[in-house]
């Protein structure tokens, strides 16, 4: 018989599908969830969709952070300058692009932002970042198997 004051030798959890999700007991149950070993692509992205709080603490740093207006400034050059690189920077939806990102990476831990160019350029070839100002740039956030899926097609042809 033990008493208030002695130690727990061993404890357990029991739950049922009624009172616990599908989802978040396989999580609890999982073999792949030891302690300093990384999640599987599957389990974290389970986390992420069925955990309480995996949503939150994917995006509640980035949304943080980007809370804030940023002032920008250019040197020496004239305010139009700052000006016309906020303009571009809300016509690309730049902000949307580094949350996504951020929040793929936070989610996963690596994540990955490709850049392209029009619809019939070839996507092979690298971008002369010369001439990126009078072509039409575009942005997309790969999660690590969209991501293994892309070099592997490339590599493919």
């Amino acid at each position: 018989m033990s008493d208030a004051n002695s130690p727990v030798t061993s404890s357990y959890i029991t739950t049922t599908e009624s009172t616990l999700g599908g989802e978040i007991k396989r999580m609890l149950e999982s073999d792949e969830m030891l302690i300093g070993d990384g999640p599987s692509y599957e389990l974290a992205k389970s986390c992420f969709l069925y955990h309480p709080l995996g949503r939150k603490m994917a995006e509640g740093p980035v949304a943080l952070a980007q809370s804030q207006k940023r002032r920008i400034t250019v040197g020496d050059a004239p305010p139009e300058v700052a000006k016309q690189f906020e303009t571009e920077w809300k016509r690309l939806r730049a902000d949307k692009h580094i949350a996504n990102v951020a929040r793929l990476s936070r989610i996963y831990g690596i994540s990955t932002l490709i850049i392209g160019v029009g619809e019939n350029e070839d996507a092979d070839k690298a971008l002369d970042p010369a001439v990126l100002a009078d072509k039409d740039v575009w942005f997309s956030a790969l999660d690590p198997l969209n991501t293994a899926g892309s070099f592997r097609s490339r590599s493919q042809r």
